[in-house]
C-alpha cells in the first residue's frame, strides 16, 4: 500500500493528510514502516512529520512516530512503533 502522489500547497502551518486504510484488499499485520518521497529539493519539503493513528473519527490519536526528514530528493525510510491492523 502505497500513495503516489501526495500534493501539499497550503501556506499556514500544521499541514495533514488522512490515510484511510479500510477498503485496502489485503492487509499486513501491522503497520511499522513509512517512506517519503520528495521529487524535488525545495526548501518548502517536509521537515518534520507526525504520524498518528486512530480505530475511528471518535478515538484519540496515538503517536506512532515523529520524523525528521533530510532535506533531499532521495528516497527516505522510517520505522515507526507497530500499528495495530484489526
Amino acid at each position: 500500500f502505497y500513495m503516489q502522489q501526495l500534493w501539499v500547497i497550503e501556506d499556514s502551518l500544521p499541514q495533514y493528510c488522512i490515510i484511510d486504510t479500510s477498503r485496502l484488499s489485503t492487509y499486513p499485520k501491522v503497520f511499522n514502516r513509512v517512506g517519503f518521497y520528495c521529487w524535488h529539493d525545495y526548501e518548502s519539503n517536509p521537515e518534520l512529520i507526525e504520524i498518528a493513528y486512530a480505530k475511528s473519527e471518535e478515538e484519540t490519536w496515538i503517536v506512532a512516530g515523529k520524523i525528521r526528514l533530510d532535506r533531499t530528493s532521495e528516497k527516505q525510510y522510517f520505522k515507526i512503533k507497530e500499528i495495530p491492523v484489526t
